[in-house]
């Protein structure tokens, strides 16, 4: 995985251009898992269903596998994005900006509670 800036990422050959700046990448049980967010101009512009789901994993020749499914809990017209990932115990977990932490399938990108009331503040 070969980042050329801040939106675009190269994975087996395959150049993949986001929408927002890529903020981490995860490489994780052949996965290539990239969490992306809006600059602060960008963000009153940017599409709510996009912010929501701003997690994504491709395969080693650059095909998308997943887009991450929007947080199950809160309003559907939020500000629900995915605000950190990281690997534990060999599982995905992503966090919210509201402190609730999630497990991610990694086969089609849906998500469970992990661990609720944790602020990452």
């Amino acid at each position: 995985m070969k980042n050329e800036d801040l939106t675009n990422i190269r994975i087996g050959g395959r150049e993949i251009n986001f929408p927002a700046q890529i903020e981490q990448k995860i490489e994780l049980h052949g996965l290539y898992i990239v969490r992306i967010y809006p600059t602060d101009d960008e963000l009153d512009v940017y599409p709510q269903e996009k912010l929501n789901r701003n997690v994504y994993a491709y395969n080693e020749t650059g095909g998308l596998v997943w887009q991450i499914d929007e947080v199950p809990h809160g309003d559907k017209d939020s500000a629900k994005a995915y605000m950190n990932i990281w690997v534990e115990k060999g599982d995905l977990i992503a966090s919210n900006w509201v402190g609730l932490d999630y497990r991610v399938n990694l086969k089609n990108g849906s998500v469970d509670s992990y661990r609720k009331n944790v602020r990452p503040w």
